[in-house]
């Protein structure tokens, strides 16, 4: 595998630089022992067991999710709303929106400083990680660190508050944003991880159809405030127009 810095392709990469507020990452410094334990979670494949589409899905203009913060490069919304596409509220801070989770891809990358300009490498499967890892361990003091991410493919309902034109997708009575939402550090933490949780605890049971509270949640540290998403199990069902919307989609 050929990792070339600042090449074309990795200029084009998937996962776009965004605006994003600055965060403080829980760094997952990965050696050998923790990059297989990592690669057991899942090794870059979507949770919904829909790989051939998120490769399909490249093709579609997917919208991204923000949270709004300090550093910020848009005007859209107050600190700690859900944007999308750096234009319309989604989700308000402090009241949870109704979500359905599309997709759920886990991938690792390397960990560049904030404003550094340079976009690290990244690996989608556990061979890549692994491969990865060595050759940061090869440079010694001026390797990166390699931690996992996820990038999230996600429905969310339209609720009072929020900007109607970034409610796109009819589905049934209601109107949905659909829209990509990168997370690392302790946003992975409380997304990825919540529904790698939920899918061990509920063998058998389809992602689509259960229903998500998502909302971000204010963090501090050292004087410095952020915002991170956060995703709980809701008690509603999917209704079946969103179940039937989501195969659908999946098909391409």
């Amino acid at each position: 595998m050929n990792y070339n810095r600042r090449t074309e392709k990795q200029k084009n990469s998937i996962m776009p630089k965004t605006k994003e507020v600055k965060t403080v990452e829980v760094e997952v410094e990965v050696d050998e022992t923790e990059a297989t334990e990592l690669a057991t979670v899942d090794t870059g494949v979507s949770i919904s067991d829909s790989p051939r589409w998120e490769e399909a899905a490249q093709d579609i203009l997917i919208g991204r999710y923000n949270i709004r913060g300090k550093s910020s490069g848009y005007d859209a919304g107050e600190f700690g709303d859900i944007v999308l596409k750096q234009e319309s509220v989604v989700v308000k801070d402090g009241h949870p929106a109704e979500a359905i989770v599309v997709s759920a891809l886990q991938m690792w990358r390397e960990k560049t400083d904030y404003g550094s300009g340079q976009r690290g490498r990244i690996a989608k499967t556990r061979e890549e990680m692994l491969e990865l890892v060595e050759e940061n361990r090869a440079l010694g003091d001026r390797g990166l660190k390699v931690i996992p991410f996820a990038d999230l493919t996600i429905l969310i309902k339209q609720s009072e508050g929020c900007d109607e034109e970034g409610f796109e997708v009819p589905i049934g009575e209601d109107r949905w944003a659909l829209g990509k939402l990168d997370v690392s550090g302790k946003g992975y933490e409380h997304t990825y991880l919540a529904l790698k949780f939920f899918e061990k605890v509920n063998p058998g049971v389809s992602l689509v159809k259960q229903t998500w509270e998502l909302v971000s949640k204010q963090q501090q540290w050292d004087q410095k405030i952020w915002w991170i998403p956060t995703l709980k199990p809701s008690k509603e069902e999917t209704s079946q127009e969103v179940i039937d919307w989501v195969e659908n989609f999946k098909k391409g």
